[in-house]
C-alpha cells in the first residue's frame, strides 16, 4: 500500500478496501448509482484490469471526498468505458472535491486519464485549476452530450412541449399497435423473477441493429455479466427499473433503467426490429415519461449521445469529457504537445473520412 503523500497530509492513495465507508459517503451526498462501490466493483469484475485504488480526502479523520482510479504503468486512469454514464469525485462539498483533484494530479505519474467525466462547467473549471496548480498540462475533448428531460408538473404539461408531429405520431403508432393485439405497459423493480425478466430484456434489446452490430448487452459475455450484476445490486436497493411494452403478453420493447434520487437513468433500451414501423421505442418512452410524472421523478437521463430521436423529446443536454493530464516534466510536455496537436487535426481528418466514405 503506498504511503500517504508527505506534502498533502490529508491525502492517501491506497488499495480500495473501504467499500462501506465509500458507500456511507455516497449516501451522505446522495451520489448517483454509478459513483458507488457496488457499480464500480461490478465494472471491475467485467472489464477491469489492474488494482483499484482510491484517492481520498479526510477532515479530522472523516472521509469527505473519494475518487476510484486504476494504476497502470506510468498512469492513473478512471475505471470507466462506454457503459459508464458519468464519472467524477464523490465529495461532501466543492472545496473537498477540488482538494481531491489537486491530490490526484500531485501523484508522481506521467499521465492521469479521466473518461466520461461529468460535473458540468463548474466541474471542468475545478479540474483545470487543480491541473494548473500541479503544473500539469491538459488535453480535453467532449465525447458525448447526453440528453435529459426535466419534468415540471404533470404529463399533460410535458406533452404540451412536444411538437405536433411527435404527438400525432404517438397517437397513430398506439392505434396501429392496439389493432394488432392487447398492448400493456409494465415496470418491474427486479425483486421477483429477475433472471426471467433480464432474459426477456436482453433478447428484445439484441433483436435489431444492436445485435447485428455486436453492441447489444448479450453480444459479449463480459457485458452481459456486468449488466446482470448491476441489476442484482440495484434490485436489492430498490433502484432497478425494467420497463416493458407487451403485445398479447410478448415483450416488444424494453428499457433497463435505474431510478434514484428523483432521477430516472435509461441505460439500455431496445425493441423488436420487425415492429419498427409501429414506433415501439417512442411509445415505450412516452409511457415511461407518464409513469415518472406520476411518481414525482424530476429528471429523465436518456444517456448516450444526442440523436434526432432524443432531440424530439428534449432540447437539454449535459456533457461528458475525455481528459488527459500530462506531468509538467520535459517528457510530459512533449507528450502533451503531441496529443494537443493530434486533437487539433482530428476533427478535420474525421470530416475528410466521412466525405471519402460517401
Amino acid at each position: 500500500m503506498p504511503e500517504p503523500n508527505d506534502q498533502l497530509p490529508n491525502v492517501r492513495v491506497k488499495a480500495a478496501s473501504g467499500a462501506a465507508e465509500w458507500e456511507a459517503l455516497a449516501e451522505r451526498v446522495d451520489a448517483p448509482p454509478f459513483l458507488r462501490p457496488g457499480w464500480t466493483e461490478a465494472w471491475m469484475r467485467a472489464f477491469g484490469a489492474g488494482e483499484l485504488e482510491t484517492v481520498e480526502i479526510r477532515r479530522d479523520g472523516e472521509l469527505t471526498a473519494l475518487l476510484p482510479m486504476l494504476r497502470g504503468r506510468g498512469s492513473l486512469r478512471s475505471p470507466t468505458n462506454w457503459h459508464t454514464p458519468a464519472f467524477g469525485p464523490v465529495a461532501t462539498d466543492a472545496a473537498a472535491g477540488e482538494e481531491l483533484l489537486g491530490s490526484l494530479f500531485a501523484e508522481p505519474t506521467a499521465r492521469v486519464e479521466l473518461n466520461q467525466y461529468g460535473g458540468g462547467e463548474a466541474g471542468t473549471d475545478a479540474l483545470a485549476r487543480a491541473a494548473a496548480a500541479s503544473g500539469r498540462k491538459l488535453v480535453t475533448r467532449t465525447i458525448s452530450r447526453p440528453p435529459f428531460i426535466l419534468l415540471e408538473g404533470d404529463f399533460e404539461a410535458y406533452e404540451g412541449t412536444l411538437s405536433r408531429n411527435r404527438r400525432k405520431a404517438l397517437r397513430r403508432h398506439r392505434r396501429k399497435l392496439e389493432e394488432e393485439g392487447e398492448l400493456e405497459f409494465e415496470v418491474h423493480d427486479g425483486r421477483g423473477d429477475l433472471e426471467r425478466l433480464l432474459g426477456e430484456l436482453f433478447a428484445v434489446e439484441a433483436s435489431g441493429w444492436k445485435g447485428e452490430r455486436g453492441t447489444a448487452i448479450s453480444s459479449r459475455p463480459e457485458t452481459e455479466r456486468f449488466y446482470t450484476e448491476v441489476a442484482r445490486w440495484a434490485a436489492e436497493r430498490g433502484w432497478l427499473r425494467l420497463a416493458f411494452h407487451r403485445l398479447d403478453g410478448r415483450p416488444i420493447a424494453c428499457d433497463y433503467a435505474l431510478e434514484h434520487g428523483g432521477v430516472w437513468y435509461t441505460l439500455k433500451a431496445g425493441y423488436e426490429d420487425d415492429l419498427r414501423s409501429f414506433g415501439p421505442g417512442a411509445l415505450l418512452l412516452r409511457d415511461e415519461i407518464a409513469y415518472c410524472c406520476e411518481r414525482g421523478v424530476a429528471r429523465i437521463e436518456l444517456l448516450g449521445d444526442e440523436d434526432p430521436f432524443k432531440a424530439s423529446w428534449t432540447d437539454r443536454h449535459s456533457e461528458r469529457s475525455w481528459i488527459r493530464a500530462y506531468a509538467g516534466t520535459p517528457a510530459g510536455r512533449c507528450r502533451w504537445a503531441a496529443a494537443a496537436a493530434w486533437e487539433g487535426i482530428r476533427p478535420s481528418l474525421q470530416r475528410l473520412k466521412r466525405r471519402i466514405s460517401r
